[in-house]
């Protein structure tokens, strides 16, 4: 529904005024004319696609799980196709059948098996049967934790690498987050610390682990399994060159709490680092101060 003019008044909206929820909830056609949808796919994804480039308005897109005629495949395809659109959220929602609405007069018909009380969820219908269903909501926990929180938004990146689309990243991690307790910051990374150890270039992802962990942790270091000993020489060296240089208006107790990172690989410095020894992390995260291998040599 949005046109040029629209574009341009939302365009000079103070940063985080706006968040638009846009409720796509499926890209098959059939699907969305089943629940009496209508939507043109192309256009809306255009739409969605500037108002991400302006960088002033939060995105949040739906999905629905459980609409007539979205089989395994067909929900893959809706995933996917939203996910290549980087919203700052994608939420993944289940179908509720609710007392006396048009989906539940049509239960029968699509076979549709929901919980006798409220939210009253779907259980299964033709296209999906309990255990798909199941699955599902453990791919959504695991989507919640590792996209949609954006705690390790660099590990994620570089392990989309691996797989041949994103629905099967996220269905991967979701089989072995099975009965995995995430009662803390920590165990995410935890759990994200072993996953990535079956990867070709683990220490790379290590250390994209420990840049995520740097940047988004309110602690100023680092968990036992994620410490290195070039992280607690970047912590001596850069403190000390630091403080010591008049250049950097920092006090003690601020720099006491900054996070100070250093990679083991030179792949992660060239492609993250712009080939600096050392960045250190400041108190709220949005600064960061590089410092090249010649001024600690």
């Amino acid at each position: 529904m949005l046109d040029e003019s629209d574009f341009e008044i939302l365009s000079n909206a103070k940063k985080g005024y706006f968040q638009f929820e846009i409720g796509i909830q499926s890209l098959n056609e059939k699907t969305l004319k089943a629940v009496n949808r209508t939507s043109d796919w192309n256009k809306s994804k255009e739409n969605i696609k500037k108002l991400l480039k302006q960088g002033n308005i939060h995105i949040h897109l739906d999905l629905i799980v459980g609409l007539p005629y979205e089989d395994l495949p067909s929900f893959k395809n809706s995933f996917n196709g939203l996910y290549e659109l980087k919203p700052h959220q994608l939420q993944i929602g289940f179908l509720k059948v609710l007392p006396g609405t048009p989906i539940e007069l049509q239960k029968k018909r699509f076979g549709i098996i929901n919980t006798d009380f409220a939210p009253y969820i779907i259980l299964s219908n033709n296209w999906l049967d309990f255990e798909t269903l199941t699955n599902l909501h453990d791919f959504e926990k695991a989507f919640e934790i590792f996209y949609n929180s954006h705690y390790s938004d660099t590990t994620i990146y570089e392990l989309e690498k691996y797989f041949d689309t994103p629905f099967e990243l996220y269905y991967d991690l979701s089989q072995y987050l099975k009965n995995y307790n995430f009662s803390s910051i920590n165990k995410v990374f935890e759990f994200l610390h072993t996953f990535i150890k079956k990867f070709k270039e683990k220490e790379f992802l290590e250390d994209c682990l420990r840049w995520d962990w740097a940047k988004k942790s309110k602690a100023h270091f680092f968990p036992e399994f994620l410490n290195t000993k070039e992280l607690i020489s970047a912590k001596k060296k850069g403190y000390k060159f630091i403080f010591e240089n008049s250049k950097f208006q920092i006090s003690k107790s601020d720099l006491k709490r900054a996070v100070f990172f250093s990679a083991k690989t030179d792949k992660f410095r060239k492609t993250y680092q712009n080939n600096n020894l050392i960045t250190v992390f400041l108190n709220d995260k949005n600064q960061k101060i590089n410092l090249p291998f010649v001024e600690l040599r």
